[in-house]
């Protein structure tokens, strides 16, 4: 069965506050668990790309590989071969979703869940490389980045389509 994804009341700028105090030990509960196991997130905040070139960030990161840009493109041929970077993603241990937003105004958004904090390290890691071969004539700036454990979790189960 699918899940969607449970959007929380709360305003990121409050989880991001509150991420940097469990950061320093001043957590008081135990996590809420997914399924019985701790989750862990990574969210990378990307800044300055230009509007009208939201799309092809999309589509260079979503590219399966042998994806082929059109011949207008060649000098993109180098992350072709490659593939983008979510197929790559979803090969790391402990990988469960991602989500990639348009946050508006030049800002672009992606969150990752893992099941261990490993796994949401090591994508930051390859997503840093990967922007770096792929992207740097979009995106000019580094990331703003925050990796932590997930401390609620609320799926709801969806009917499959088709």
């Amino acid at each position: 069965m699918r899940r969607g994804f449970w959007q929380c009341g709360a305003k990121l700028s409050g989880l991001l506050d509150r991420g940097s105090e469990m950061a320093h030990g001043q957590r008081d509960k135990a996590p809420v668990q997914a399924e019985g196991r701790p989750m862990y997130v990574a969210i990378r905040r990307y800044d300055g790309i230009e509007p009208s070139a939201v799309a092809e960030v999309v589509r260079r990161v979503t590219a399966e590989a042998s994806a082929r840009a059109p011949a207008a493109e060649q000098e993109l041929e180098r992350w072709a071969d490659e593939g983008g970077f979510v197929p790559q993603l979803t090969e790391t241990a402990g990988f469960e979703a991602y989500y990639l937003a348009d946050a508006g105004n030049g800002v672009v958004i992606s969150i990752s869940l893992f099941g261990d904090r490993d796994g949401a390290e090591e994508s930051t890691r390859l997503a840093a490389e990967w922007v770096s071969r792929n992207l740097t004539d979009l995106i000019r700036q580094p990331p703003q980045v925050i990796t932590g454990e997930v401390l609620a979790l609320r799926t709801r189960e969806h009917t499959p389509l088709a």
